[in-house]
């Protein structure tokens, strides 16, 4: 591994007394942690400038934000004079310029942005040393009949269109086009049809284009210069005189405003990593984590996008001089734990990696060659076809292959930067409260190698039972999660022989892969090596293992309590029962019945039911996996198409990347079929997760109707979380906006982009349900990491949302904990604590625009226009207390 700086190792590891908020100067590891701030900035500049470097080779400058920002700063000033011209060819008598009829069934902003983009990513390649005029003139002429075709296309036959181009979600804009290009010959040109543009008026159209785009945006600079071509002697006596060439450069002050951009944006890019000493306590909302200047410090909370400049400040402003101590206890208490690095499991991980064996999860390091072009391709459009279809396959599967590669590598080169070393993981908030760690790759909500990786720096001794968890996590990376918590143990003990065998020689003994699921591997094989090693050491061993506990779809639970539903209680195990519940099963079991049932009936629906259940070999039984994520999803708002594109990247995951046709005889024929049967399927899904989380449904039903009231009021929902964090719910409109169309089957907003401080209902409605229910977890969260810290142990704690872990020793102190915080959180009424909210907000905003109204006949207003809370059921919170399935 390289292009880290060694870490010095400090003898024993041991510091002179200091705690977190003391004097930073004082503790041991100051001066390495300085080095260590430094070299995040350095590596995030050298990652950045090797991204420019790859931009810059590939001719796709205007990719890089710098470059991208510069072109939506400059498309409205060419379209407004585009516009202009335009208007006067109209209204002038006489010839009409040949690239009118071209240009004026264009969108402006359009033909603006292909302009400006092509001009830059041309005169920006390296191999273009002198780019010609009449060059990109030709290249700005063929791209915009490229999107004229694309317009017509997708105005003649969306459906096809679109069909096209989602089914090239992973390829590159190249690949994108060419296959465009293919399928609109191929089903378009005869039905439009469509009359290429002659060469000619391709040329004059780009010509008239760089034109405008030299004018409006003074950008651009146009020159002459001598060419001398390969095989002309330079001009002289008697010799023919060669003619110079117009050619287009970068204007000098938008030479000099890139290169600031790109300086600046370099800097801005710190690759962060965990820190050497207990990270700078959070007090406000600005200044925390990292300690050095040197590094850019992330505000405490990561707001959307969407919020709108003004508002993200306002919130600032507001967080500043808001008290949180429960919020901040939990943040700093997380981010102070100490880690190590397992050094068995990263030894293996290593050999596996070194050896490009492609196992455990690990992708093949080098690219997959393109299939060979079969014998006698050559005019045999089937053969061609397939060809195609599997060299695309190889160039999206190379490009999954490098992302994974580059995250394995990263991710193996940060273990054993910090092997030998105690670190930590300073972490932020995002606007719901939900907690992250800053660091990327390593980190422990990161992978299953990340979490394989890592252990608590300080463990507890196992006891009396802490054994039986062990074994628990144990058989839940091996796939027996469904098992009852004494059976999961039953099976590690009857296993003892494998495990035993795998502790021995993991590399030699791979059960540990073959016989998990995925995603498993390496939290499997250091779950292993911790079993094996309390099987040697006894009760007395100290254990540093995180052992992980997972909500039943956590979202639901929250839901089913804020309605006090027992049917969706019982579904996500908050009634205790001596079984765990399983609610992805529980649908797919509604969702195969009703299949079944449809199949005897027979006739058209018949048949369909009979297509599905086929794809199910275990007489018909409908896997969980199928209907789990659209169960996952639903508590945030998951919508019909969410739903459909789940049961499609089932479809893919489980037949089509496998090389199995779901459907039909043909993969044309599957294709086609799958038009008909998945939109089928999800309506008979979203009626059987009716059936468990109907009163789940109706509650967000009602906050989006209680926001769409509010939504008058044109501010932020603000609420305040049982843990105090204050959420600000808030999704500007977007602004300045000229269009938005499909360039290379990718949608781009053409313009400058950005959100205004103006409220947008529809986003603001869509995102209630989820931020709400977000807002529950992280309260539930933040007293479960609260209550942790009161144990004199000083017990460790990761957090991931909805699944906590701490060591097998303190996991009865880490189960009482979890239940307890959730009763907690629920323990008042959190609907009508909103409805609170929304009420006075009403108030003041109809106090603020009806000067006819009094505060108690305002006051009366708004609580008769906010929707009532719907009825709710009989479930009792108290006995969750003593639901082992609530997590486990």
């Amino acid at each position: 591994m390289h292009g880290l700086i060694e870490l010095r190792p400090t003898a024993n590891e041991t510091f002179r007394p200091w705690s977190p908020g003391d004097d930073p100067t004082k503790h041991p590891m100051w001066e390495q942690q300085v080095e260590l701030e430094m070299e995040m900035v350095q590596r995030g500049a050298d990652k950045y400038r090797a991204k420019l470097g790859e931009a810059r080779d590939k001719g796709e400058m205007t990719s890089v934000k710098a470059f991208h920002q510069k072109v939506e700063e400059m498309v409205p000033q060419m379209a407004a004079l585009l516009k202009q011209w335009l208007t006067n060819v109209r209204l002038k008598r006489g010839q009409v310029p040949f690239a009118f009829s071209r240009l004026n069934n264009l969108d402006p902003a359009v033909v603006s942005f292909i302009t400006i983009r092509t001009m830059l990513d041309v005169i920006t390649d390296p191999q273009n040393t002198k780019p010609g005029l009449l060059t990109i003139g030709d290249t700005i002429g063929r791209e915009l009949e490229y999107q004229a075709r694309m317009e017509a296309w997708r105005a003649k036959a969306p459906d096809v269109f679109y069909g096209v181009q989602n089914a090239q979600h992973r390829a590159t804009a190249r690949h994108r086009k060419r296959v465009n290009i293919h399928q609109f010959n191929k089903l378009m040109r005869d039905e439009l049809p469509w009359h290429d543009w002659p060469v000619d008026i391709k040329r004059h159209t780009g010509l008239r284009c760089i034109e405008l785009a030299i004018q409006s945006t003074g950008a651009f600079e146009l020159s002459q210069e001598l060419q001398h071509p390969v095989g002309h002697r330079r001009a002289g006596r008697g010799r023919k005189k060669l003619k110079p060439q117009y050619i287009i450069t970068l204007a000098a002050e938008l030479q000099e405003d890139l290169m600031k951009r790109l300086d600046a944006d370099e800097m801005r890019q710190p690759q962060y990593m965990p820190t050497l000493m207990p990270p700078k306590r959070w007090k406000g909302v600005r200044n925390g984590g990292y300690y050095t200047p040197m590094t850019t410090q992330r505000p405490l909370i990561r707001f959307r996008t969407s919020s709108g400049p003004l508002q993200r400040e306002a919130a600032m402003q507001e967080y500043d001089a808001l008290d949180m101590p429960r919020v901040m206890s939990a943040l700093n208490y997380v981010q102070e734990v100490p880690w190590k690095i397992n050094q068995r499991v990263l030894n293996v991980a290593l050999y596996f990696w070194d050896r490009d064996l492609a196992t455990a999860g690990f992708p093949k390091q080098a690219t997959k060659p393109l299939p060979p072009k079969p014998d006698g391709m050559d005019g045999d459009e089937e053969l061609i076809k397939k060809w195609k279809r599997a060299a695309a396959k190889v160039y999206g599967d190379n490009a999954t292959r490098l992302s994974k590669a580059t995250a394995v590598r990263t991710t193996l080169e940060l273990a054993e930067k910090f092997r030998n070393h105690e670190f930590y993981f300073p972490h932020h908030l995002d606007f719901r409260g939900r907690m992250y760690p800053i660091p990327t790759y390593l980190q422990p909500q990161g992978n299953d190698l990340a979490r394989g990786l890592l252990c608590f720096g300080k463990g507890v001794r196992l006891g009396e039972h802490g054994g039986y968890w062990l074994a628990v996590h144990l058989a839940n990376h091996f796939g027996k999660d469904k098992l009852t918590l004494d059976e999961r143990v039953q099976w590690v003990v009857d296993n003892e022989e494998m495990f035993r065998r795998i502790g021995k020689d993991p590399k030699r003994n791979r059960e540990w892969i073959t016989e998990t699921g995925p995603k498993h591997y390496w939290q499997a094989l250091a779950a292993t090596f911790e079993w094996v090693r309390a099987l040697d050491g006894g009760d007395e061993i100290v254990s540093a293992l995180p052992i992980h506990i997972d909500g039943t779809c956590n979202g639901i639970q929250h839901l089913s309590a804020m309605m006090r539903d027992e049917v969706g209680g019982a579904a996500v195990n908050l009634i205790p029962d001596s079984v765990p519940h399983d609610i992805y099963g529980d649908v797919g079991g509604l969702l195969e019945e009703r299949l079944k049932g449809i199949n005897r009936a027979g006739g058209a629906q018949g048949h369909k039911a009979r297509a599905w259940l086929k794809l199910f070999p275990e007489n018909g039984k409908i896997p969980r996996s199928l209907p789990k994520k659209a169960v996952m999803t639903t508590p945030y708002g998951a919508t019909r198409e969410a739903h459909f594109n789940s049961i499609y990247e089932w479809l893919r995951e489980n037949y089509e990347d496998r090389g199995r046709i779901p459907f039909g005889a043909t993969e044309e024929e599957s294709r086609e079929q799958k038009k008909k049967l998945v939109p089928w399927l999800v309506g008979h899904l979203q009626d059987a997760l009716h059936g468990k989380v109907a009163q789940g449904k109706l509650c967000m039903k009602w906050l989006q109707d209680t926001a769409k009231v509010v939504a008058e009021c044109d501010q932020p929902i603000i609420w305040r979380t049982p843990s105090g964090f204050v959420v600000r719910h808030f999704y500007g409109q977007e602004r300045f906006t000229t269009t938005s169309t499909l360039i290379d089957g990718k949608r781009i907003g053409m313009a400058v982009r950005g959100y205004s401080d103006k409220l947008s209902v529809k986003d603001q409605l869509r995102g209630i349900a989820p931020n709400f229910t977000h807002s529950m977890d992280a309260s539930a969260n933040m007293e479960t990491i609260n209550r942790m810290g009161l144990d004199p142990r000083g017990l460790p704690i990761t957090a991931i949302h909805d699944a906590y872990g701490t060591c097998a020793g303190a996991m009865w102190t880490l189960f009482d904990s979890v239940r307890a915080a959730f009763i907690w959180v629920h323990q008042n009424d959190v609907l009508d604590d909103f409805r609170q909210c929304c009420v006075r907000m009403y108030r003041d905003h109809l106090l603020a625009t009806r000067p006819d109204l009094d505060w108690p006949r305002a006051a009366e207003i708004a609580e008769e226009t906010l929707p009532r809370i719907p009825a709710r059921g009989e479930l009792d919170l108290g006995p969750v207390m003593d639901s082992k399935y609530f997590f486990h």
